[in-house]
Order: structure tokens, then sequence, then C-alpha cells
């Protein structure tokens, strides 16, 4: 193959671009990534609340339970930990 300077920095400038192309590809895709998993963690959350609301005052101790998931759920970390009765 017999490539004057020209065609070389063509070929150069060409693969410049190709690399440019690929990162910003790569930073879409990187940014989608991060999206999705923001909104799995918001669709388990969600999933999660919606069954633990379906229990909520069939027991007032449950009920007690229940208001506990969900708070901790929605982000309220207070530090309040309910005391529990030991397993059998």
């Amino acid at each position: 193959m017999d490539f004057d300077k020209n065609k070389l920095l063509n070929i150069y400038d060409s693969i410049e671009n190709k690399r440019k192309q690929r990162d910003e590809h790569i930073e879409t895709v990187t940014k989608l990534d991060k999206e999705i998993q923001f909104e799995i963690l918001e669709y388990r959350v969600a999933s999660v609340k919606r069954v633990l609301e379906y229990f909520r005052g069939l027991d007032s101790d449950f009920d007690k339970l229940v208001t506990h998931c969900i708070n901790k759920l929605e982000g309220n970390i207070d530090g309040v930990e309910l005391e529990l009765r030991e397993e059998a």
C-alpha cells in the first residue's frame, strides 16, 4: 500500500472522529444505565409499598409494622427500630 502524507492524515482524522463518536455513545449508554438503575429502585420501592399498604389496617400490631416499613422505604431514616418478638 502506497499512501502519501495527506491520505495518512485523512485516515488518522477518520480514526479520531470514530473514537469521538464511540466516546459519545459510551457516555450516552452510561447515562441510560444510571437512569435505568434509578427507575428500577423507584419501581421496587413503589411495588413493595403498594403491597404493604394493602396489608395496612388488618391488625393493629401488623399496622404498626407495615407503617414502619413504609416510612423506611420512603426515606424516613430516623434511627427508630421497633422491638420485635424473638422468633421460635
